[in-house]
């Protein structure tokens, strides 16, 4: 095997390594509904994106080869995904109410017990006057 070709192929196992761990990382941000998972969600898509087509273009002039319709749909469909979830990711009221707000133990701390008996007291004080 040429070294060009095995150098291709080491850089490409490693990209896609660092895919496979960003994406466990992105997951476990969504889960967790951590504040940066937006933006780390959008970056992702991008070096997605950017990553799978340098890696088509040089394995066109690695291999001295010619693109089939398959690699174009390999290579279109994440900046499909990008297209549709960039903007939900900014725009959404949902992703701002799910990922932008801090929890209430991150913004005041842990409640103290006369505070969350006062809290109480004014929930049933609300549900019994109605809406």
């Amino acid at each position: 095997m040429p070294s060009e070709a095995r150098i291709f192929l080491i850089s490409t196992i490693i990209y896609m390594l660092f895919l496979m761990i960003a994406w466990i990382v992105a997951a476990i941000l969504l889960f967790k509904h951590k504040r940066p998972f937006p933006n780390f969600f959008i970056v992702l898509l991008l070096i997605q994106c950017l990553g799978n087509s340098i890696i088509m273009v040089i394995a066109v002039g690695v291999f001295n080869t010619t693109p089939v319709a398959e690699d174009y749909r390999d290579l279109i469909g994440p900046f499909i995904v990008l297209a549709i979830w960039a903007p939900y990711m900014t725009k959404s009221k949902r992703v701002r109410n799910t990922f932008g707000k801090p929890h209430a133990d991150e913004e005041y701390g842990e409640w103290s017990d006369a505070d969350k008996e006062e809290f109480k007291r004014l929930m049933d004080t609300q549900r019994r006057s109605g809406p």
